[in-house]
């Protein structure tokens, strides 16, 4: 690959006076161009990731060795690059290296720039411009991650049986008065809402269904179906609760899956999400009268005495590609401008190899585990 490197010279003032006339010199930057080949040893990765993982053969223990790799992928501290975006975004940390607004670029090695011999003519003065004395511009492959997000239709929001499930607190046979709060006319709590319906569990509140009911025990796919929280299941909160604890402001946020809830699983990878802000005024800590409460009458970790705001996007995840014009500090790998020149392009293959086991082990009686490697892409 053929590129050319500019060399940046520092200005210098200097005036020359005669006895005929005077003369003012004025000596600025100037550009040397030379070709030079640089050897491309990285590129755009296609091949998956292998990851070892265990799996349990209990006969009720779910399929849930990706959980084992996710663990290791966001917590292990060799892969703390996955959250330098977050850090850009919220501390305003420098952008990595071969990176800017976003894109990656694939680096070539410029260990030969430095053996270059500059024009002799060149004196040591010219060498100390501030900043890079170089900068290389070349074409090169582009890469980003990113995500297009739209509006729930009105009806989503205004419908809220849609996220909310009505509680009834009236019946004092079946609830701990004591447990209940008091409003300003110190009157019982009557009724309340809890987050998420009954769409999973008959008696665990945990699924929103913008559109349309569905029979999750049936349907194979739930369009735009997601949960409260990251998995189904409720969120618990404040459960040390008393009789005179009104929680004030309550503000629920979390991005979940899109998907049939009664199938949820962690393989689900690459597909649309919903990321939701919930805000309101909400209680804790009610509970039942033990043996007299019945199946759908289980302890309450919050509840909301009015319906909470709720905000929600749906969000689509994208890998593309594209062919960009760049100029770098080589010391460093600073990005001091870009041009993308091709229309970005959509890598579908981003998602494709989705946790797949492969090499099964012999199975240990000792650990009742079975060893595999997955694939992640």
């Amino acid at each position: 690959m053929a590129v050319y490197y500019h060399y940046d010279l520092e200005a210098h003032a200097f005036s020359l006076v005669t006895t005929s006339m005077s003369a003012l010199f004025d000596r600025g930057p100037g550009v040397v161009s030379r070709p030079i080949t640089f050897n491309r040893s990285i590129e755009i990765r296609d091949i998956p990731f292998v990851f070892p993982t265990q799996q349990a053969l209990y006969p009720d223990t779910s399929n849930d060795y990706t959980a084992v790799v996710l663990q290791g992928l966001f917590s292990n501290m060799s892969t703390h690059w996955m959250y330098t975006a977050t850090i850009q975004l919220a501390l305003n940390g420098s952008q990595p290296a071969w990176s800017q607004d976003g894109w990656s670029f694939v680096p070539v090695g410029m260990d030969n720039l430095n053996s270059l011999d500059l024009p002799h003519d060149l004196v040591d003065s010219d060498l100390s411009v501030g900043g890079a004395p170089s900068n290389v511009s070349f074409t090169t492959p582009a890469i980003r991650g990113r995500i297009e997000c739209s509006e729930y239709p009105l009806h989503a929001l205004t419908n809220i049986s849609n996220w909310l499930t009505p509680q009834d607190l009236s019946n004092h046979t079946t609830w701990n008065t004591s447990t209940i709060p008091r409003d300003d006319q110190e009157s019982y709590l009557q009724s309340g809402y809890r987050l998420g319906t009954t769409g999973v569990y008959a008696n665990q509140p945990s699924v929103i269904t913008p559109f349309d009911q569905y029979d999750y025990t049936v349907e194979a796919s739930c369009p735009g179906c997601t949960t409260v929280f990251v998995n189904p299941s409720s969120i618990v909160c404040c459960a040390n609760g008393t009789s005179s604890d009104w929680d004030g402001s309550v503000a629920v946020g979390y991005w979940s899956p899109q998907t049939n809830p009664a199938t949820w699983t962690t393989r689900n990878w690459g597909q649309n999400f919903t990321a939701k802000w919930i805000y309101g005024n909400a209680v804790t800590g009610i509970k039942n009268n033990i043996y007299r409460a019945t199946q759908n009458e289980l302890d309450i970790d919050m509840l909301f005495p009015t319906p909470p705001s709720l905000s929600m996007l749906n969000c689509k995840p994208v890998v593309e590609s594209a062919d960009a014009d760049i100029t770098v500090n080589p010391a460093n790998g600073k990005i001091q401008s870009f041009n993308i020149t091709s229309k970005p392009k959509v890598l579908t293959d981003a998602f494709s190899d989705n946790f797949l086991p492969h090499n099964k082990t012999q199975f240990s009686r000792e650990t009742y585990m079975v060893n595999y490697n997955v694939t992640v892409r």
